[in-house]
């Protein structure tokens, strides 16, 4: 079972770190000389950031504050940067916000920061922030704006942006125009992924992928062969990545038996067969076509699986019909020796979907209590809630949606099917006047349970 760091680890982490300190402060007798002191802190900060160690990161910002050091640009622009990559926004704004001035390192730390989180409003008005400081922004900083933009209630900010470096040296890039071509693509606005991707002089392996990922995601899958084949015909040879986005495309298209057997050809001949992320996506993209035998296949012909691969061929199983079988192969991970994950636990769960299949389900549960890594994980949460739903056990998936310290409209969605599932109209009346207290009664999903729980 997955476990968090031990008590042990951590204490190792903070005698280390401790040790660290003693070896700073024994040089010179006790004081470092302000460069060699900034070089040990910089060095320090890096380690964490490499790690994504937030808790040794901190107690360096400490070391760092009680050292009188914190002045220093470069160790505030490392601070950004590592809290960034730890995903620590309230820490970047307050390092960022207290910093005595700032160059373009820190203002592409923070509004990086902002955007890996999806924060595109924020990160704008980083930029704009920036601009009245007298900064350039550059590419990297646009296209990091860019990669924030992931659905069409914010498409107004990418648009905007493009707008005012339309025709510029900055559009003209290949990275930008790649970040434009993906952000329309999410933003379901094809038509403007193809103007961009038909204005580009020249294209490489990302912006062919980028291109064909935009045509699946906008419902254009049927396109998404034929754009693969342009791409192969004119002498691009995908590498790992482009594999999997391209192989991600196939599964989210329509593709046929024969398509994905094509697309796995080009896969075998550039090598990349044993590469176990290839060989998820395979498992993947045979699976959502249609051809289970063929996901199957590749799955136990694989030399090496992880537990990415486990959940496709669980997942895959389970929602073409397969419960026992996927509970089967959720055994056999078990047996040998892979370790679950929240999505683990989903699709098992999932698989538990009538009467007869309590039993597992209870007993995945049990995994779930045992490995406590993700109590309070509202999907895992909102899982177990629709099983014991669909086995009849009202009682049971009442006390876990009365134990969840949140509750989203999925969730909601399955305590009413719950009910609708064993005839418990009291209680369903008591979730509807609930839903309509925290404000989703207006939701039409929310509404269709509703629906059909009253009837």
């Amino acid at each position: 079972m997955l476990k968090s760091d031990s008590e042990a680890e951590v204490c190792k982490k903070r005698r280390r770190f401790r040790g660290s300190n003693r070896s700073i402060e024994s040089r010179e007798g006790g004081r470092l000389g302000s460069h060699s002191l900034i070089h040990v802190c910089a060095s320090l900060l890096r380690s964490c950031t490499k790690k994504k160690d937030l808790l040794e990161g901190r107690r360096a910002h400490s070391f760092i504050i009680s050292s009188c050091a914190d002045h220093s640009l470069l160790l505030c622009n490392l601070l950004l940067h590592m809290y960034g990559i730890c995903r620590s926004l309230q820490e970047v704004l307050s390092v960022f916000s207290n910093m005595l001035e700032h160059d373009n390192f820190s203002w592409n730390f923070a509004i990086k920061a902002y955007s890996s989180r999806g924060e595109c409003v924020m990160a704008l008005q980083l930029a704009k922030n920036m601009e009245i400081q007298g900064c350039l922004i550059d590419k990297y900083i646009f296209a990091s704006i860019l990669s924030a933009v992931k659905h069409r209630s914010d498409v107004g900010i990418g648009l905007f942006l493009h707008s005012c470096f339309y025709r510029t040296e900055i559009c003209e890039d290949s990275a930008v125009c790649t970040a434009l071509i993906t952000m329309y693509g999410n933003c379901d606005l094809l038509e403007l992924a193809r103007d961009v991707f038909d204005s580009m002089r020249n294209h490489d392996n990302i912006t062919w992928t980028a291109m064909i990922a935009a045509l699946s995601q906008c419902g254009y899958g049927k396109y998404v062969f034929c754009l693969f084949n342009c791409m192969m015909h004119r002498g691009l040879i995908p590498d790992v990545v482009s594999f999997v986005s391209i192989l991600d495309a196939f599964a989210g298209g329509i593709s046929s038996h024969l398509q994905c057997k094509i697309v796995h050809f080009y896969v075998l001949s550039c090598g990349f067969d044993l590469n176990v992320v290839i060989g998820t996506a395979l498992v993947n993209m045979y699976g959502k076509s249609s051809c289970l035998l063929n996901a199957q296949r590749e799955f136990h012909g694989m030399i090496e699986r992880n537990v990415v691969t486990w959940n496709a061929l669980i997942g895959l199983i389970s929602r073409n019909g397969g419960s026992q079988d996927a509970l089967q192969i959720l055994d056999q991970m078990a047996q040998e020796g892979v370790l679950p994950n929240k999505v683990t636990f989903v699709n098992g769960l999932d698989a538990c979907n009538c009467s007869l299949a309590i039993g597992a389900g209870k007993r995945i549960h049990a995994s779930v209590e045992i490995e406590r890594a993700f109590g309070g994980s509202i999907v895992v949460e909102t899982a177990l809630v629709n099983m014991y739903g669909q086995c009849g056990e009202l009682a049971c998936a009442c006390e876990i949606f009365e134990k969840m310290l949140d509750h989203d409209e999925i969730a909601l969605i399955s305590i009413l099917s719950a009910c609708a599932s064993c005839r418990a109209l009291a209680e369903g009346k008591h979730l509807h006047r609930y839903a309509i207290y925290v404000g989703f009664e207006g939701h039409v999903v929310l509404v269709t349970a509703l629906i059909n729980m009253y009837s």
